[in-house]
């Protein structure tokens, strides 16, 4: 610290504190650029012809004539008595000389800026090539820069705009026709696609070209036209309740193409009609009405029934067999959800957020026709199929039960022990009782629109000492290697059929008869027979066979010997494989029928006051004409006797597949007799 002493005593000196830009100068703050007494430094003043101009002391007389020579565009300073011009912003030039800056035109950018002593540098705009567009323009600024085109749209794209100028390529959408129209013309990298309107009664067609393949409803997809409805064609259409493919009436389906009353027919087209009795609530037949019984957990509702775990709805009456089963089936369990759109939330409970499955159905029965019915009439499957389902989409199950099982499996590709096993089965409990069992291993299972339509009974009972039938299949004793250890008769005579050679006797096979109905097979000698019962002189056998290759010598059945007694034979006197023929104590007189190989038949034979009858009655199309006449001589004695199916007593077999056999130990009238040949007929088309 610096001390200021006076006469008296030493002081502290004042402190000026001055702004930014001025100086200390004695006891004043002063801007020291400006100020003429103290320019540039304190105490250093200016003479009274020159000012202070940024510090420095400068004459004010030579710009003070004629701006000192300088431009009126220029500034004029006056250093030491030397004038210096310089060209103000805008400008430029020598300074006594100062032009305005060299403007650049549209097509040029300034390459080199305008200074006070050099002008602006124009230079030429690049100009992008085809290839690519100005992702940034030329402007005074800067050059054009050019970016490489994109390289086209996708193919559900269009170029609407082409590369060029300040754009890239813009890519549109195509346009995706809606129901009722067709693609004119398709989409493709330069165009968009063109909608024209479907033709007349086509709800979904496609194009080029208006080819329908989905028409509205009542209407017939024919090579893709929509036609109207027309009974007899074989299709199902509009109000059609069935369409057998003719206008026969008689057959179940009349020629108006609707049930006829005493059938039931599938809805498929043709049509398969037969004879019997519908069991079904008149709009869902459910919530339960007197005709069936819920019998385990679940709960009914509008919608169907909903099982929480396995359960059975059970008819209330009994029915014959085969039985007709439709029924609706959602699964909705918490592992898999079919009722609803998938994704998120449906596949591991509510809370899951995994992807979408990839689903995968399986489809079988043990036999018989079974089909899965997607929308209204749509098969997406039949017996023994795998198929995709529609995600949310209820099936119909639909088949012809013959006391097997069929079932649906639905499971996940992508997790496959997410699977769901729908138990749309039959079971039999006995007394005609029918259980149809719903729910499932995992439950949650929604069934709705439950039909079960019972075949017409025998229409003939007098006289009936024996009848076994392979629709029910629960009749027929199964052992080792699919092997018939017995085949129960279903008169209630108790007059059932069992093998000498448990385990090696004939086979219970699938889709043996007519191609889809079960039989047992009978060959190599293989046999099945009764105890002995009462044999009458007069008879009527009724028999469902496949006439199979290789066709030998054999009985279908007989009653007693087969040479002294009554017997339904194949391969008869003629040595003709393909001969089958009805005899009467040893006589084949006059009595040959002529079978086509692998074809099924409903055979009939009758005895009655000497006069012999033999039919062979196909399922479809013409039927070799039948014999009938009168031989005195020829009887039949009655007896106690054992009856053998399949195979002669003394094991000559003949190869055939049997599905049925009716016997009445009286003759029947003629009426009675082809009631009987129709109801087999149409219980084994």
């Amino acid at each position: 610290m610096v001390l200021v002493c006076a006469l008296a005593a030493c002081v502290q000196p004042t402190v000026i504190s001055c702004p930014t830009g001025e100086v200390p100068c004695g006891n004043e703050c002063v801007d020291a650029s400006t100020d003429d007494e103290n320019c540039g430094v304190c105490e250093n003043a200016c003479g009274a012809d020159s000012t202070c101009s940024a510090g420095v002391c400068m004459s004010i007389g030579a710009c003070a004539v004629d701006h000192g020579g300088c431009s009126v565009d220029a500034f004029c300073a006056d250093i030491g008595g030397m004038v210096e011009c310089l060209c103000m912003p805008g400008f430029t030039g020598t300074g006594q000389v100062c032009s305005a800056c060299t403007m650049c035109g549209s097509s040029d950018f300034m390459s080199a800026p305008c200074t006070p002593t050099s002008d602006a540098v124009c230079s030429a705009c690049t100009v992008c090539d085809s290839a690519s567009f100005e992702s940034t323009s030329c402007s005074a600024t800067g050059d054009a820069i050019c970016s490489a085109c994109s390289q086209g749209c996708l193919d559900t794209h269009y170029q609407s705009q082409a590369c060029g100028g300040s754009s890239d390529v813009v890519c549109t959408p195509c346009t995706q026709c809606g129901p009722g129209f067709y693609t004119d013309s398709f989409c493709n990298f330069t165009q968009d696609a063109t909608c024209a309107p479907c033709a007349a009664n086509c709800a979904q067609c496609g194009g080029p070209g208006a080819s329908c393949f989905q028409c509205d409803i009542g209407f017939t997809l024919s090579e893709g036209m929509c036609n109207p409805p027309m009974c007899g064609n074989g299709l199902l259409e509009g109000t059609e309740l069935c369409d057998d493919g003719d206008l026969d009436p008689g057959d179940g389906c009349d020629d108006q193409c609707q049930v006829e009353p005493g059938s039931y027919c599938f809805g498929e087209g043709p049509s398969t009609c037969r004879a019997g009795n519908c069991v079904a609530d008149a709009l869902t037949a459910l919530p339960l009405s007197g005709d069936f019984v819920l019998d385990g957990a679940g709960t009914a509702s509008s919608a169907g029934l909903m099982f929480s775990e396995r359960s059975t709805i059970r008819t209330a009456a009994d029915v014959a067999y085969p039985i007709l089963i439709e029924v609706n089936v959602v699964y909705s369990g918490s592992d898999i959800t079919f009722a609803g759109a998938r994704g998120p939330g449906t596949r591991d409970g509510a809370n899951s957020n995994e992807p979408t499955d990839t689903l995968r159905g399986v489809l079988t029965q043990s036999s018989g026709l079974v089909q899965l019915v997607e929308g209204t009439n749509n098969i997406v499957a039949g017996t023994v199929a795998s198929f995709t389902p529609t995600p949310g989409a209820p099936y119909r199950v639909r088949y012809v039960d013959d006391g097997l099982t069929a079932s649906i499996e639905w499971f996940s590709l992508i997790n496959p022990n997410e699977y769901a096993v729908i138990g749309v089965q039959s079971s039999f409990h006995g007394a005609g009782d029918r259980a149809f069992v719903g729910g499932g291993d995992q439950g949650a299972v929604t069934m709705s629109n439950l039909r079960v339509c019972s075949a017409e009974v025998l229409p003939v009972t007098s006289g009936l000492v024996a009848r076994y039938s392979a629709i029910p299949s629960w009749t027929i004793a199964v052992g080792g290697f699919g092997s018939v250890d017995q085949w129960q008769d279903i008169s209630g005579n108790a007059n059932h059929l069992t093998s000498p050679f448990p385990g090696a006797g004939p086979v219970f096979g699938q889709g043996l008869i007519n191609q889809q109905r079960p039989g047992v097979s009978f060959g190599g000698g293989s046999q099945l027979s009764t105890a002995p019962f009462a044999l009458t002189t007069d008879v009527t056998v009724f028999a469902v066979i496949h006439h199979n290759t290789p066709a030998q010598w054999g009985a279908i059945a007989h009653h007693g010997n087969r040479d002294t007694d009554w017997s339904m034979e194949q391969s008869g006197d003629t040595g003709d494989p393909n001969t089958l023929h009805w005899q009467t104590n040893n006589d084949n007189a006059n009595v040959n029928l002529t079978l086509t190989t692998d074809t099924s038949y409903v055979m009939a034979g009758r005895m009655g006051n000497n006069m012999r009858y033999f039919s062979a009655t196909v399922f479809s199309g013409a039927s070799p004409a039948p014999i009938s006449f009168t031989d005195a001589s020829q009887t039949i004695a009655a007896d106690t006797e054992a009856l053998f199916v399949g195979s002669s007593d003394n094991n000559e077999a003949s190869n055939a597949f049997i599905g049925d056999l009716v016997y009445f130990n009286r003759a029947l009238d003629d009426a009675e007799r082809d009631a009987v040949i129709e109801y087999l007929r149409r219980l084994w088309q």
